[in-house]
C-alpha cells in the first residue's frame, strides 16, 4: 500500500510553501500559467531590485513552457524542472541546453509520511516563541525567518525551531503548513562550526514530532546533495529530482 503524498500534492505544498517563506520579506506571487507551469517571483517585478521570477515545470513540454515564459514577458528568469525517473535525467538537460538554457544544479525532491518518520532528538532544541529567540536567529541568518504573528506556543503557519550556543543561534529549521495535513520543511541550516554534531537531525526530528503534534501527515523538501545524506535517515522518500536551469544568456 502507498503510504506517501501524492506528486501532485507535493508539489503544490513546495510551491505554496515557498511562496509563503518569500512572502515575509516582500509581496511574492504564485501564478499558473500553463498546465504544468507555473511562475514564482515578487509582485512589484518591474522594479529594479525585484527578484528573479522562477518557473516551475512539472509534465509539461518544452515548447508549451517557452511559450508561457515569452507571454510573461520573462527575459530574465530561472527555472525549476521536476522529473521523477533517473532515465529521464539526461534526455531532460539536453533537451534544455538545446533550447537555450545553462544546468545550474540539482536538488532531490523528498516526502514523508509521518507515520513512518524515525530519529530521536539528540540536541537541546526549543521552538522560537518569543521576541528575542526571533531576533537572534535573524541575525544570525541575516534575515527575518518568521514574522511576530507566528510568534505563539500555538498552531501556526509557520513554527520555527533553532538551536541555541548561549544567546547565539547556531541552527534552525522551519515548519510551513501549506494545508491541513501537508507542511513544507524550509531552511534547515546549521552554523559551519557547529555541523557533524547531529544538530541537523536533531532540529528535524523535533519538528517532525510537534508537526504530528498539529495534525500533519506529510512533510515536503528539497534537499542540497548534502542534505540528501541527511533526510532519508529520518524516513524521507526520494520522489523525484529538481533541475535548475537559467537562460545562457542570463
Amino acid at each position: 500500500m502507498n503510504t506517501q503524498i501524492s506528486i501532485a500534492d507535493a508539489l503544490e505544498t513546495f510551491l505554496i510553501g515557498f511562496t509563503t517563506t518569500r512572502n515575509f520579506t516582500k509581496p511574492f506571487r504564485l501564478e499558473e500559467l500553463a498546465a504544468g507551469v507555473c511562475v514564482m517571483g515578487d509582485v512589484e517585478a518591474t522594479k529594479k531590485d525585484s527578484g528573479t521570477p522562477e518557473v516551475v515545470v512539472f509534465g509539461a513540454l518544452i515548447e508549451d513552457v517557452q511559450q508561457s515564459i515569452r507571454a510573461q514577458g520573462l527575459q530574465n528568469h530561472s527555472l525549476c524542472v521536476l522529473i521523477l525517473e533517473e532515465n529521464e535525467f539526461s534526455s531532460t538537460i539536453e533537451r534544455y541546453k538545446k533550447n537555450g538554457y545553462r544546468l545550474l544544479g540539482t536538488e532531490g525532491f523528498f516526502t514523508l509520511n509521518l507515520e513512518e518518520r524515525v530519529g530521536k532528538t539528540k540536541s537541546e532544541i526549543r521552538r522560537v516563541c518569543t521576541v528575542e529567540d526571533a531576533e537572534a536567529v535573524a541575525k544570525a541568518g541575516h534575515k527575518n525567518q518568521l514574522l511576530p504573528e507566528h510568534l505563539t506556543t500555538g498552531n501556526s503557519i509557520c513554527r520555527l525551531y533553532a538551536a541555541f550556543d548561549g544567546e547565539v543561534a547556531v541552527g534552525w529549521v522551519s515548519s510551513i503548513r501549506t494545508h491541513p495535513e501537508h507542511s513544507w520543511v524550509s531552511n534547515l541550516f546549521v552554523s559551519t562550526p557547529y555541523r557533524k554534531r547531529g544538530i541537523g537531525h536533531s532540529l528535524m526530528s523535533f519538528m517532525l514530532e510537534e508537526d504530528s503534534k498539529y495534525g500533519v501527515r506529510h512533510s515536503v523538501l528539497l534537499a542540497s546533495a548534502e542534505g540528501a545524506k541527511l533526510y532519508p535517515k529520518l524516513g524521507y522518500k526520494n520522489r523525484g529530482t529538481a533541475l535548475l536551469f537559467a537562460p545562457k544568456e542570463c
